[in-house]
């Protein structure tokens, strides 16, 4: 698998294909709540929060699917290391032992007691090690040895960042793969290259259909803030475009895209969203089949209480979870459009203002036949719209003649039969539908 690694450095590896993320990946990860102030105590009891089960709310979120937990950014000893890095002398990785004294103890466990696998986070951003390394870092890092070090800790997850030195995802597949078959790899794809303008190591046509990774972020950094959740979307459908009607690239099964992590829940540098702006957030991340990562605090009760109806919706989580040959893509926009600030990453960082369409509609087909479809009409502005549904819009194996049921509730939902049915959507609010032919 070595000699695979130089080889997949000019494009010639296959796709990862390890069998894993068949549907999008359900978890949590530590940035948006933690930020880097993690360790292995509190790491645990979100582990510990994510299977408790509320007697009268149903299944806790571990029975739900939500399975792993990831550590993302901050596990490391920052200089510890070889020019002041955190990989030792033979590239190996260093721990904060004060803050995780028992990595491998950890891992097993939040298999063993909690059946939850844990994930891992590379090229880190906090302390990065671009030392002794000039742009672009060509066969930089330590691919090999984090790669071997997550095998030997139990990780069955890796989220490869683009901070660090390491930027060859094809390199990442290849060795993680040799390390352990049954892991889940997160690439961030190529913002590095991205951000500087400059064409990336192996191109991006190339890494999406070989695919050396199970799900990847094609967006800016995600912020609790409503302009945030929907800039990102739409990023990610700018960016897929060119590639949705070639299956080989497109999102897929085992090839997911999505536009970071989950807000739901998450307060930043005084910034959230309310309840009706997290039902549209995860209705849209559902509806794009975007692996579901949450990141609020779970051992918070009144929290979980609070956004549990949303993140364990019977109906959206079928979304999330339909393939019927097409991950879900955006299919109709207002002509009217305004502008909106919005925000960046956590905390939230101010971004610059830009033009929103007023309303946007998204649809995912949910059997392959194309008789049956979701449907999320979006109001984006800041202010109540009416948003026209007409079911061939969607699809012509729809006509006009489509029934309505919602995707919430699971009640019948009125339409026209004739022509378009208007819907009055609330500020920042959606309609997410099932229409069946």
């Amino acid at each position: 698998m070595r000699a695979c690694a130089v080889l997949s450095a000019v494009g010639a590896a296959v796709a990862l294909n390890n069998g894993q993320a068949r549907t999008p990946p359900m978890g949590w990860r530590s940035w948006n709540y933690m930020l880097a102030d993690v360790s292995q105590e509190k790491i645990l009891a979100q582990v510990a929060a994510m299977s408790k089960r509320y007697a009268d709310l149903g299944p806790s979120l571990r029975e739900l699917g939500y399975s792993d937990v990831g550590i993302d950014d901050g596990w490391q000893e920052c200089g510890a290391g070889v020019n002041g890095t955190f990989h030792n002398a033979t590239g190996w990785p260093i721990w904060n032992s004060t803050s995780f004294p028992d990595p491998a103890g950890m891992v097993a466990k939040a298999k063993e007691k909690y059946n939850t696998t844990m994930g891992w986070y590379a090229n880190n951003c906090k302390c990065h090690e671009t030392q002794g390394h000039t742009w672009p870092w060509n066969g930089g890092g330590n691919v090999h040895q984090d790669a071997v070090a997550s095998g030997l800790l139990g990780f069955k997850g890796m989220k490869v960042d683009s901070c660090g030195p390491a930027l060859n995802m094809t390199s990442w597949g290849d060795e993680l793969y040799a390390a352990m078959e049954d892991i889940v790899i997160e690439d961030c794809l190529n913002k590095g290259f991205w951000y500087r303008h400059l064409d990336p190591v192996v191109p991006t046509a190339t890494l999406l259909k070989t695919c050396p990774m199970n799900f990847y972020r094609a967006t800016r950094d995600v912020a609790p803030e409503f302009y945030s959740t929907i800039h990102n979307v739409n990023a990610m459908v700018k960016f897929l475009t060119p590639y949705y009607k070639d299956p080989t690239r497109a999102p897929r099964p085992g090839c997911w895209s999505y536009p970071d992590m989950l807000e739901v829940g998450v307060t930043q540098g005084g910034s959230s969203l309310t309840l009706t702006e997290s039902r549209t957030h995860f209705a849209l991340w559902s509806i794009m089949s975007s692996p579901l990562v949450l990141g609020f605090d779970m051992t918070n009760e009144t929290l979980y209480r609070e956004v549990y109806p949303i993140i364990s919706n019977k109906g959206a989580l079928q979304v999330n979870k339909a393939w019927a040959g097409d991950s879900g893509r955006l299919v109709k926009n207002s002509t009217a459009t305004f502008e909106h600030g919005s925000c960046v990453g956590a905390p939230c960082h101010p971004a610059p203002v830009q033009e929103y369409n007023a309303w946007q509609i998204f649809a995912k087909p949910m059997l392959s036949s194309h008789k049956r479809w979701a449907v999320l009409l979006v109001n984006v502005a800041t202010e109540e719209q009416t948003i026209p549904l007409l079911p061939s819009d969607v699809s012509s194996d729809l006509g006009d003649q489509a029934t309505a049921t919602d995707v919430w509730t699971g009640e019948s939902v009125t339409l026209s039969g004739s022509g378009a049915t208007d819907f009055r959507v609330e500020a920042h609010g959606s309609v997410f539908l099932f229409l069946d032919a």
